[in-house]
């Protein structure tokens, strides 16, 4: 309630907003008007109203572009079957009213004041704006007729209310070619608007009541958008506790539990094609029935709407459709109406389950079914699917049109039973799982996804709040959003670096930060890299660089903080460990140590003066990551280095920090002093050396590096100090060596060989890459001699409806015993049928297609066929003039040669790389073919190719083709660039 409440003052804060910035841009439009300041007059104009793309309405039936009239018999002919006109009782020009339905004077007036003054209506009546102004005057006159009309007995409706004008609305996606590509709004009389308004006013409140007892959230007072993704979100939270506690992982047979045989969720997403279109007025009449509303204003509604006619224009022409299903799209009463037709579908299904079924596992907001429910049992998940079915077959039943292909079914399962049930309840068909659900009589395949858009949100069994947010934040752009966030709120993005030792908690996946267990790594790399953690991460300025420290840095700088150093060092807390193996636990009183052993510090004296840290940020984020992540983090941090010359030592009593120091824990339980040096530690200088040189230095004897200081270096070099040469002996070095400074340099190793591993498989990847593309050069050359690539034009004139006859012709008969095609392939047949087709469409040219050889100028006036190339300086196809046209007899005769030299030992593929099929949608489809080169009839072949290649007689057909070239493919392409970016 308090969410709701907030959440009015935040819209009703918007909207004064809005309404404040728009009163200010006409304010600053006015005056530069009145200074004269064109320029900046129209640019707060096009801000205000912005210029949209003219997008003109136009019909194509086969790639056909239609003429006006044809396209208003098309748009009339769906519109009739959608209709159904053929049973419309239009011809019912009366309706016997049982009892008077009265209009006083208040209600008329406040009707038309509720009028919207921009909304459009039927072209040639009165607009919404002029009746709202006139409305004290005209009220009195209109009651009085309105109650003089509506008495009992017979009465109607004027013609002036009942007529719309269709208003096509292109729906997202969609070309705009068909019918059905269009969303039809019936625009409506001003005045019919309001009284139509002012009659659902009377039976409002029942409508209502019968609506607030089903999961119905649209068109309803005091339910809104947020309450119906609430619901699903909450049954994907239920459903996805209840799949991992009945996971078989590690906790959970830590902690002792056991799995049940079968748990989880399903929910699925029904769509329904043009449901407002479709709703039957006799269900319609059940529904006001059962909601017992007035009988007088019912009958007067119901004849309204049946007499509902629609006026499809275009440009100069129109036709009228009458309707005898469906409610006005435009109208006001139309989404309660339908609102409570649903709620009467659902009171069907609830006779037909249970009471009360509908709502808990039912969840509507005007024509969007969401089903959804958990199981614990195999009954329960077949009950879930009966259920689901029924209110399929319901649907049916009332006259609404599922697509099955368009639904998406999310599913968990969780237990031991999980496969057996999978394979019980679902069936896999080419790749994809679908869920069987039985309704009407027939069983239904729905496919199954991972996740689906609900309401503009994310309904999914994983990370939905995550995924949510990411769906929305794709309609913006992501540089203007940073930029805006940087440059306006002065805020700046932040990085995390994903780090086992620092992120986690004993050796396993557990945030160390929140102290959430999961499953697996990358859970928790996910869980950390896109800060999803409710505690405060170490994390790293994107535009920030590490501050180097040297031995050179100014001895005043150095001084000047000093004193800040010891301030902040003081607050670091001294960790102690009393007991190594004892695990360390979220419960004892630390600063979340990571549960690892602690590396033993060496007890010597110091051998030199240190280096003096000169960012005090960074001594700062050092003391951060060491509070959070204890010394194992800190230790494994990308941005510190501890030299081995220079190690921590242990005193016997805590003395004055200096300002370079640390104080740590060491064995012993007493302070260390731990140096810091920010320069680039040997570890990413061969990191970097071996990015650069590493396919030139692989396979080559490492060298070890001279020291930089001989005065100061130990006469025999430390086992830690030692540059990391890949290991000796038998054996990985994991493991060894963990005496006394041997762990340090253990890590070190590790995290280098964690480095070469990524590099490896990078390298891995790029030689991959390279061997697939000389592969693909290759295959390439020799298709240079044998290879050709066919363009097939889909709108007319096409070969494909040819080839798809062609096609069935060949299956028909190649299965008979004695059939003539057994020893035909059927690459073979295609060829043939599409070098027939060519041959009919330059044997035989109508006279509209001899007109338009003339006007394109694909023969010249001999009447001789010319020869076309392409110009990619002009990207068209132009004369080619080093060739002679030929005749159309040598053009027949280069064809029935071709369609003579056609056997399987000549053609070796014609291979489409779409699927062809009647009703093809684009421009063209793609076509490879081989020629054979072990016989002189292919050699042939390929000589005759090369004299029709590029012939303009070829346009006639819808074809075109061209010899094999070395380009690349896509996919190849699209692969170089992933790696080599």
């Amino acid at each position: 309630m308090y969410f709701r409440k907030l959440h009015r003052a935040a819209k009703e804060r918007g909207t004064l907003l809005r309404k404040q910035r728009l009163q200010g841009m006409l304010t600053l439009a006015h005056k530069a008007a009145a200074d004269h300041d064109y320029r900046e007059h129209h640019k707060l104009i096009n801000q205000l109203a912005p210029r949209a793309v003219y997008r003109k309405f136009q019909l194509r039936i086969d790639g056909k572009l239609l003429t006006p009239a044809e396209e208003v018999a098309e748009m009339r002919k769906h519109f009739e079957k959608l209709y159904k006109s053929e049973d419309a009782t239009n011809h019912l020009l009366a309706v016997a009213l049982t009892e008077d339905v009265t209009a006083c004077q208040h209600e008329v007036k406040q009707a038309l004041q509720r009028l919207p003054g921009s909304k459009a209506g039927l072209p040639g009546s009165s607009p919404g704006a002029v009746w709202r102004m006139c409305s004290d005057i005209t009220a009195p006159a209109i009651a009085e007729h309105l109650t003089h009309s509506w008495r009992a007995g017979e009465t109607t409706v004027s013609d002036q209310w009942v007529i719309a004008k269709l208003a096509l609305l292109l729906k997202p996606g969609k070309p705009g070619t068909l019918p059905t590509h269009y969303r039809p709004i019936g625009l409506i009389d001003a005045l019919g608007k309001s009284i139509i308004s002012m009659l659902m006013d009377k039976i409002r409140f029942d409508v209502t009541q019968y609506i607030l007892d089903t999961p119905q959230f649209a068109y309803i007072k005091g339910r809104s958008t947020q309450e119906a993704p609430r619901r699903v979100f909450h049954h994907c939270s239920m459903a996805k506790d209840l799949r991992s506690r009945n996971r078989s992982t590690l906790y959970n047979r830590r902690l002792g539990r056991r799995p049940a045989p079968l748990a989880g969720g399903l929910q699925i997403c029904i769509d329904l094609s043009t449901a407002f279109d479709l709703v039957p007025r006799q269900e319609l009449a059940e529904a006001l029935a059962e909601a017992g509303v007035q009988e007088g204003p019912a009958q007067l509604l119901l004849h309204w709407i049946g007499r509902s006619r629609y006026r499809i224009t275009i440009e100069d022409c129109s036709a009228e459709v009458c309707s005898s299903r469906g409610v006005k799209q435009g109208c006001p009463v139309s989404p309660l109406l339908f609102a409570a037709f649903t709620s009467m579908l659902l009171r069907r299904m609830d006779q037909r389950l249970e009471m009360g079924w509908t709502a808990r596992h039912m969840t509507l907001y005007a024509d969007d079914f969401h089903a959804s429910g958990l199981f614990h049992t195999r009954h329960e998940l077949d009950r879930l699917c009966q259920g689901v079915g029924v209110v399929i077959a319901v649907l049916r039943k009332h006259g609404m049109i599922d697509n099955a292909e368009k639904a998406a079914v999310i599913l968990t399962v969780g237990g031991t039973q999980r496969k057996a049930a999978l394979a019980e309840f679902t069936k896999v068909v080419k790749g994809t799982r679908f869920l069987r659900v039985r309704a009407s009589g027939e069983d239904l395949l729905l496919p199954i996804v991972e996740k689906t858009v609900y309401l503009g949100a994310v309904a999914s069994y994983r990370n939905f709040t995550e995924q949510t947010l990411q769906h929305r934040l794709e309609y913006h752009s992501l540089s203007t959003l940073r930029w805006h966030i940087t440059k306006v709120h002065k805020l700046y993005m932040r990085k995390v670096r994903f780090n086992r030792a620092q992120h986690a908690l004993q050796g396993m996946p557990i945030c160390a930060l929140c102290g959430v267990a999961f499953a697996r790594w990358e859970v928790l790399e996910t869980h950390v890299t896109q800060q999803r953690c409710t505690q405060e991460l170490p994390t790293e300025r994107l535009d920030s660089q590490p501050a180097m420290c040297t031995e050179e840095t100014s001895v005043n700088q150095n001084a000047s903080s000093a004193k800040d150093a010891v301030a902040l060092s003081s607050a670091v807390p001294h960790l102690s460990r009393p007991d190594d193996d004892k695990p360390c636990h979220r419960q004892q009183e630390t600063q979340r140590p990571t549960g690892m052993s602690v590396p033993k510090v060496d007890t010597q004296e110091e051998r030199s003066a240190p280096a003096v840290m000169t960012s005090l940020a960074r001594l700062t984020e050092a003391m951060q990551v060491l509070r959070l992540s204890g010394l194992q983090g800190l230790m494994r941090a990308e941005w510190i280095n501890v030299e081995p010359s220079r190690r921590a030592s242990t005193v016997d009593k805590p003395g004055p920090i200096r300002d370079n120091t640390l104080p740590l824990a060491s064995r012993s339980g007493k302070p260390a002093l731990l140096h810091y040096n920010m320069g680039m530690n040997p570890a990413a200088a061969d990191s970097a050396m071996e990015e650069l040189f590493g396919p030139v230095m692989r396979g080559k004897r490492p060298t070890t590096a001279e020291p930089t200081d001989t005065a100061n270096a130990p006469e025999r070099q430390n086992k830690a100090s030692k540059p990391n040469s890949g290991g000796k002996g038998k054996g990985h070095r994991y493991g060894r060596g963990n005496r006394s400074g041997g762990q340090q340099g253990g890590e070190s190793q590790g995290q280098t060989h964690q480095q070469r591993g990524q590099q490896g498989q990078q390298e891995t990847l790029r030689l991959v890459t390279r061997l697939l593309m000389h592969h693909q050069e290759a295959i390439s050359t020799l298709r240079l001699s044998t290879g050709w690539v066919w363009w097939l034009k889909i709108p007319a004139p096409s070969p494909i409806p040819a080839l798809v006859q062609a096609a069935k012709v060949w299956r028909e008969s190649v299965v008979k015993p004695d059939s003539k095609l057994k020893n035909t392939p059927i690459r073979q047949a295609m060829f043939w049928s599409l070098i027939e087709f060519i041959k009919s469409s330059v044997q035989s040219p109508s006279e509209e297609t001899l007109k338009t050889v003339k006007s394109s100028g694909w023969a010249n006036d001999a009447g001789l066929w010319i020869y076309q190339r392409w110009c990619p300086d002009l990207k068209a196809l132009t004369v080619d003039t080093a060739r002679t046209p030929i005749s159309p007899g040598e053009l027949l005769r280069i064809l029935q040669e071709i369609q003579g030299l056609l056997h399987p030992d000549t053609l070796s593929r014609f291979h489409a790389l779409r699927g062809l099929e009647e009703g093809m949608e684009g421009q063209t489809v793609r076509v490879l073919m081989d020629v054979a080169n072990r016989c002189s009839e292919a050699n042939q072949l390929f000589d005759l190719l090369t004299q029709l290649q590029g012939c303009a007689a070829l346009q006639l057909a819808g074809v075109q083709f061209r010899r094999e070239t070395m380009q690349r493919p896509p996919t190849l392409q699209q692969l170089l660039d992933r790696v080599y970016s």
